[in-house]
C-alpha cells in the first residue's frame, strides 16, 4: 500500500455496463488482491507515455491498465477491458 495515494481511484471502463469505481488505498488494495491471479499474464507497457500494463489471455490482449503517478504514488488506475477496444490498440513489441 506504500505505492498508493490514500485517495487513489480505480476506474474500470467496461463496454457491457456501468463503470466500476474503487476509492481509497484499502479498497484498491483489496481489488488488486482479488485480481492477482492475472499477474502472470500482465506485461509492462507505456500507455499514452505513462506507466501501464497489458493483460493477455494466451496470445490475445484483453485489458490495458493505465497508471497516473504523482510524487511516487498511484493516484488513479484506469482499467480498459473492452475486447473490441483492446483489439484495436497498437501493442507492437508487447508479447504474452
Amino acid at each position: 500500500m506504500a505505492v498508493l495515494d490514500p485517495d487513489v481511484v480505480i476506474r474500470s471502463h467496461r463496454r457491457d455496463g456501468d463503470p466500476l469505481t474503487l476509492h481509497g488505498a484499502a479498497q484498491v488494495a483489496r481489488g488488486a488482491m482479488q485480481a492477482r491471479r492475472f499477474a502472470p499474464y500482465v506485461r509492462p507497457a507505456l500507455v499514452n507515455g505513462s506507466a501501464g500494463v497489458v493483460a493477455f489471455d494466451g496470445d490475445r490482449p484483453f485489458a490495458v491498465l493505465a497508471f497516473t503517478i504523482v510524487s511516487d504514488r498511484a493516484v488513479a488506475i484506469d482499467v480498459f477491458n473492452d475486447p473490441e477496444l483492446v483489439a484495436k490498440l497498437d501493442i507492437r513489441g508487447i508479447t504474452a
